[in-house]
């Protein structure tokens, strides 16, 4: 038996390996009778004290017989991370659960993506376990290594995982926007003689970059530059209307234009140093200060494409990042509105924003918004007076700040770092400037007498400490008034609203009586033109009403939110769900309060800083003394108000706190936490919500669908929290006494539950119960939802490789989940989809992901990556439509539909025997079926379908080389046609009775064993028919065709054949209906049922096994070319425009000039993606995969963009080239309609037949 001291033993080594793969420890039952499964073991070497083991009994090995008594073994790869030693004496000791038990977990992954649901079912499979440093984790296919622990505070090695335990998944493989602010200070010296653009460039970045490096980090990054210019009134009444449609106005009469330059866009690099080499910089003159910059909506455009996360999904990326480097020190001048708009934005998309500072940080509270006084009369520049107006201020909580200070100067005998930067009208006044108070007089004896300095600024600021407190006329702040012992009722928020110096506006002083997490502010904003096409660009002048409101006059304003940003311990707010939305993110220290780690006090982090006495009399409630540690060390459990400053609302603001660089987010940003603590309570549930329910019953149907091994109906109800998992919502771990009082006083089954989850999502709430065979869904969603316009902004955008600015547009919106039908959804999942009823489509916000499949000349490949400035316009010399060309590509097709649809040939078991052409005779059909089969043979898993099958295009080509009496293909279908007609084969499918065609359609022969059918309905086998090509190559309309050759079908796909995951996956995959050689064959993906790393790794190993047929898999937007004005797009695409040579090709007709267009880009190794017939425009992808093109709308020229879908996964040299592979292309492109060596003249010329220049185009 162990006692508390433990037991001394002898220490092994073992392998995980054959049978004990899954053990890192081994026992004999003798030495330890009275261990159980679950136990968690401590293991240490007696002298050393701080590398202790915890390992967990998982079962006990029988055969583990050790000759000597009191011996372990422990897996050597653990052992040697915590230094033991291999036949050294241990200390084996028992330790209890809750004294191990860890407060925080981070789990790391890379190049897969890993949804909220596989985070949810991967967390179910850690619970109860021990984990150790370092260690990997595989589970699904979803692979993960164990980053850090924290317990009590203190980083520990190893630890066991509860139901308490925070689990906090960190990706290595993120999508990360650095946006980098141009704003006047960049061009400024700091405290230390740097220029801050030199700070940025030659010191943060390159910093971060080794950052990445060192974790092996692999992220799509784009790197934008943004800056703000202003303009006065009269350049912009002597500038051109061309000019004056792209300027803006703000609410102060100021008239400015945004600019954003895109150094690199969606870009994944190994190594990132290269890239500073780019040019970085803009033109200071006319430039805006880091504080009036467009700071907002910068942030804005990354959030339009991260919103639409589920859609483009790459499985080599997890996680999304917004970092923004400013050269200032926090403070942002912003609209209110616009403020509003992008924090719902932000944190409802689960976005975590970081924001960089260059500056110095200040001693009041950052990050922080500055709200100005409305100046609505004003038709000029405001004056310098200006700045004295009203102001009010807030602190983004969702925000996360840092303060970057390289350490440069070791040496330097300095030790005080000043954080104030000295304004230059004090550095530049003459000596008048008075720096001393005019009390201090001189004597007699001509010695100064120092004053009472506390006494002078006492009687300066007491007029205006005065009014700042005493002058809203409120009732008693809830600093000082006893609070009932209560949740928080929404109605009776009051917050103090001390702005010290700031005379307070009453505009925002109204109470919102919303939901919690709904309180936009209504303030006009004059930049964004919505609801009216009047002033659509923005721009107002000269008469112009600039006045124009954001939200409805009937939206009320919530003043909770601001703050004094000198005295912010006097304000507290209660908890609400967007505070809390990402608290499960943050490690606790030993009192349980959650904190950042990268804030430091006195030297050392605040996690381990000891509290001071503010921090003892807020939390939970006002007024009342520090709790016990009990209370507060279960996951904010108790808590009624947080700080209104910081993420985490229980850390207290301290002028001394240094705020250094969160190097941890920047490197490997968090992923949105799947569980939350926040529920609203019972008053606010009946006053603010209203109850929605359906239910769902699990009869035996359901049952026979899911064929579960265990309980099905848990199985379900778990799926069913998946779902709302992978949509945002967030598993609500809070007092079961709060959830408990809102079921039974608000819902009507209030029956005991099997299973019950509550899940919450901003102000929407589900409430999951499975009682007896039934399944109940209840959701609380708000009685009154605050609607934010579309907001139209304007600005001007320079891509990379594109050598001016071009005017842009897109809108701003704020997108909801109320448009999701959750009782569709709920049993669409119970049936799994099957039936025409449950079909996957957008509205549902399911995953979908397109691809297309070329061919490739690696040939052309090789000579444009191997030449310095090749040539690029000889890829497909043989192809050229020849007949044995066409077959091949054919040939390769239906290879390649083999291993979509996990068919296996039999014929290559088969003994090799000579070959004698054309040695069978059609009058024979027998015979000849026989030896078909034979050699044709294919083979499936799938117990429904024959034992033997064949493939139409195969059995064509066969019986082109083996049949006496057939000389083409036309004979050879004919041929297989009579056959169907004969009965002597029979389609598979139930819908080719009577047809034989041509293309991947599987035939078997009558009477094939136990498994003849009259025909097999299975929406799971892909079969494609091939069409021939077309007779002219490019045609507006081409009568050639019966049948849309990218015409699209659904059909049912395993996403799990391996059977690796714990539950059925399943999904729809859409492909085109027809195959022909000179298209890229599209197959695009619909799911919400898979595991995505499974998902993943079938689609690469498609592409893996695509590679060796000659063909490429290659991903691709599922809109190329959607502009910057659709809210669905990525405002930062901006296609490069590639212009013919007007001259040469300006005289040609509509038709002639799209001709010529097509057949440039096919000589360039171009094939269309879309059907000419019914596509939008004509869209093109190259066969590396890697470049996009279309015509422009005039059809003198191109829009060139890169694919962004194509990571490291996807590459190979000599398939898909590299980034310079992809530049020579381009410039030589350019270069040929340029008409450069009179390239476009020649091609003109000899293509002259072949262009039907001047002919009329057949209909």
């Amino acid at each position: 038996m162990l006692s508390s001291q433990g037991r001394t033993c002898k220490l092994w080594f073992h392998k995980k390996e054959g049978r004990i793969r899954d053990l890192d420890f081994l026992y004999s039952s003798k030495d330890f009778p009275d261990l159980e499964v679950g136990d968690v073991l401590e293991v240490y070497h007696k002298e050393e004290q701080f590398s202790r083991l915890l390992v967990q009994v998982s079962r006990l090995v029988e055969d583990f017989l050790p000759k000597q008594g009191n011996t372990v073994s422990v897996d050597e790869a653990l052992a040697a991370t915590f230094h033991l030693k291999n036949y050294g004496d241990v200390i084996v000791r028992k330790v209890p659960l809750a004294l191990v038990s860890l407060d925080l977990l981070e789990l790391s992954f890379k190049e897969q993506y890993v949804s909220s649901s596989d985070c949810f079912r991967l967390r179910k499979v850690l619970l109860r376990k021990c984990v150790q440093m370092n260690k990997k984790i595989e589970y699904c296919g979803i692979r993960v290594m164990v980053q850090e622990m924290h317990k009590g505070g203190e980083r520990v090695a190893c630890g066991y995982v509860d139901e308490s335990t925070r689990v906090v998944f960190r990706s290595n493989s993120a999508l990360v926007y650095i946006m980098i602010q141009m704003s006047l200070e960049m061009w400024e010296f700091d405290n230390q003689g740097d220029l801050y653009s030199e700070k940025c460039i030659d010191g943060f970045l390159p910093d971060l970059f080794k950052k990445w490096k060192e974790k092996s980090c692999s992220h799509f990054v784009s790197i934008v530059l943004f800056s703000r210019w202003f303009y006065t009134p009269e350049a912009v009444n002597g500038s051109p209307d061309s000019v004056r449609k792209h300027l803006l106005t703000n609410h102060r009469g100021e008239v400015y234009q945004d600019f954003y330059h895109l150094i690199v866009h969606n870009e994944q690099y190994e190594d990132w140093q290269p890239v500073l080499s780019k040019r970085f910089g803009l033109s200071p003159a006319k430039n805006s200060t880091a504080v009036y910059g467009n700071f907002l909506e910068t942030l804005n455009i990354p959030l339009n494409f991260f919103t639409k996360h589920y859609l483009n999904r790459s499985f080599e990326r997890t996680g999304q990042l917004a970092i923004v480097i400013s050269p200032g020190s926090g403070v942002f001048h912003v609209e209110p509105a616009l403020a509003m708009l992008t924090k719902m934005r932000s944190i409802e998309c689960g976005t975590p924003v970081d924001l960089v500072c260059l500056g110095e940080q200040p001693f009041h509270v950052v990050p922080l918004f500055v709200f100005d006084g409305d100046d609505q009369n004003s038709d000029s520049l405001p004056s310098a007076d200006a700045a004295k107006c009203d102001e009010q201020y807030m602190v983004p909580h969702w925000m996360n700040t840092s303060y970057y200070n390289p350490v440069k100067h070791g040496s330097s005998i300095v030790n005080v770092r000043s954080r104030i930067k000295i304004p230059n009208s004090v550095l530049e006044a003459p000596v008048c400037v008075q720096l001393k108070p005019p009390e201090v007089t001189s004597t007699v004896s001509g010695k100064n007498e120092l004053p009472d300095f506390d006494k002078y600024d006492s009687a300066l600021f007491a007029d205006q400490v005065s009014v700042g407190l005493y002058s809203l006329s409120r009732k008693v702040t809830p600093s000082c008034s006893p609070r009932t012992n209560r949740r928080f009722r929404r109605r009776d928020r009051s917050v103090d609203l001390s702005l010290i110096g700031c005379p307070v506006r009453r505009k925002l002083s109204t109470r919102s009586t919303g939901p919690t997490g709904l309180n936009p502010l209504d303030i006009a904003d004059t930049r964004f033109p919505c609801g009216s096409s009047e002033s659509a660009n923005g721009f107002s002048l000269e008469g112009v009403d600039s006045t124009r409101l954001l939200l409805p006059e009937n939206v009320e304003v919530s003043d909770g939110q601001l703050i004094d940003p000198f005295s912010p311990a006097g304000h507290s707010v209660p908890i609400s769900a967007d505070r809390r939305r990402w608290i499960h993110v943050f490690p606790v220290d030993s009192f349980g309060f959650s904190k950042q780690p990268h804030h430091f006090y006195c030297g050392s982090s605040v996690i381990k800083a000891p509290y001071s006495s503010a921090e003892r009399k807020v939390l939970p409630t006002f007024g009342q003394a520090f709790p016990n540690v009990e209370t507060l060390a279960s996951d904010g459990l108790g808590k009624e108000f947080v700080w209104a400053w910081g993420p985490t609302g229980e850390e207290c603001w301290n002028p001394e706190i240094e705020v250094c660089v969160d190097w941890k987010s920047l490197t490997l940003p968090a992923c949105l936490p799947i569980t939350t603590d926040f529920f609203p309570d019972l008053e606010t549930l009946r006053n603010d919500y209203y109850v929605s329910e359906h239910s769902i019953l699990l009869d035996e149907s359901v049952k026979d669908a899911w064929q579960s091994v265990g309980d099905f109906r848990a199985d379900i109800f778990g799926e069913l929290i998946c779902q709302r998992l992978q949509r945002g919502f967030q598993i609500i771990q809070t007092d079961t006494e709060l959830l408990h009082s809102a079921k039974t006083t608000i819902l009507s089954n209030v029956g005991v539950p099997e299973y019950e989850c509550f899940l919450g999502e901003n102000c929407t709430y589900h409430r999951l119960a499975l009682i007896g065979q039934t399944v109940y869904v209840s959701k609380f969603l708000p009685r009154q939802n605050t609607h934010f316009a579309e907001c139209q902004y304007y600005y001007l955008l320079q891509g990379p490789d594109v050598p001016t600015y071009n005017a842009c547009s897109t809108i701003f919106q704020l997108d909801r989940l109320g448009g999701i039908n959750w009782s569709f959804l709920d049993n669409m999942i119970i049936m799994r989809g099957e039936g025409e009823d449950f079909r996957l489509t957008g509205e549902l916000e399911c995953f979908e992901c397109r691809f297309m499949l070329v061919p490739f000349d690696q040939s052309a490949n090789e000579h444009v990556l191997n030449s310095q400035n090749p040539r690029c316009d000889s890829f497909f010399k043989t192809k050229k439509n020849g007949e044995l060309s066409y077959l091949d590509s054919v040939n390769k097709f239906v290879k390649f539909m083999e291993i979509l649809n996990r068919l296996r040939r039999t014929s290559a078991a088969l003994p090799a025997e000579p070959r004698k052409p054309n040695s069978y005779s059609i009058t024979s059909e027998d015979v000849l079926l026989a030896a078909a089969f034979r050699f044709l043979s294919i083979t499936s898993s799938h117990s429904q379908l024959p034992s033997r099958m064949i493939v139409s295009a195969a059995f064509v080509h066969w019986l082109l080389d083996n049949a006496k009496e057939i000389v083409n293909k036309q004979q050879a279908v004919a041929f297989g046609q009579r056959l169907v007609s004969m009965g002597k084969i029979r389609p598979v499918r139930t819908d080719r009775q009577c047809t034989f065609e041509y293309g991947f359609i599987l035939y078997h022969a009558p009477g094939d064993g136990s498994k003849e059918k009259t025909g097999y309905d299975l929406s799971s086998i892909v079969e494609v028919r091939v069409v021939a090509p077309p007779t002219v190559p490019y045609r507006i309309r081409d009568s050639t065709r019966d049948r849309c050759a990218k015409e699209l079908r659904n059909f049912r796909i395993d996403f799990d054949p391996n059977r690796r995951s714990d539950r059925k996956e399943w999904g729809q995959v859409r492909v085109g209906d027809s195959y022909d050689s000179n298209l890229a064959y599209e197959i695009s993906m619909r799911w919400v049922v898979g595991t995505s790393s499974l998902v993943g790794d079938l689609v690469h190993n498609w592409w893996r096994k695509s590679i060796s047929l000659g063909l490429n898999l290659v991903p691709v937007p599922i809109d190329p070319f959607v502009m910057p004005e659709n809210p669905d797009s990525d405002p930062f695409r901006n296609p490069i425009f590639v212009p013919l040579n007007e001259a040469i090709v300006g005289s040609l007709s509509i038709q002639s000039r799209l001709s010529l267009l097509y057949h440039i880009l096919d000589r360039f190794g171009f094939l269309p993606m879309n059907c000419f017939e019914h596509g939008r425009r004509p869209e093109f992808i190259h066969s590396s995969g890697g470049m996009l093109v279309t015509f422009s709308s005039d059809s003198l020229g191109y829009l060139w963009t890169w694919n962004p879908m194509v990571g490291l996964r996807y590459r190979s040299q000599l398939v898909t080239g590299d980034a310079q592979f992809q530049d020579k292309i381009l410039h030589d492109l350019q270069r040929f309609c340029e008409d450069h060596e009179q390239r476009l003249s020649l091609f003109l010329q000899e293509n002259h037949t072949v262009l039907e220049l001047g002919k009329p185009v057949a209909s």
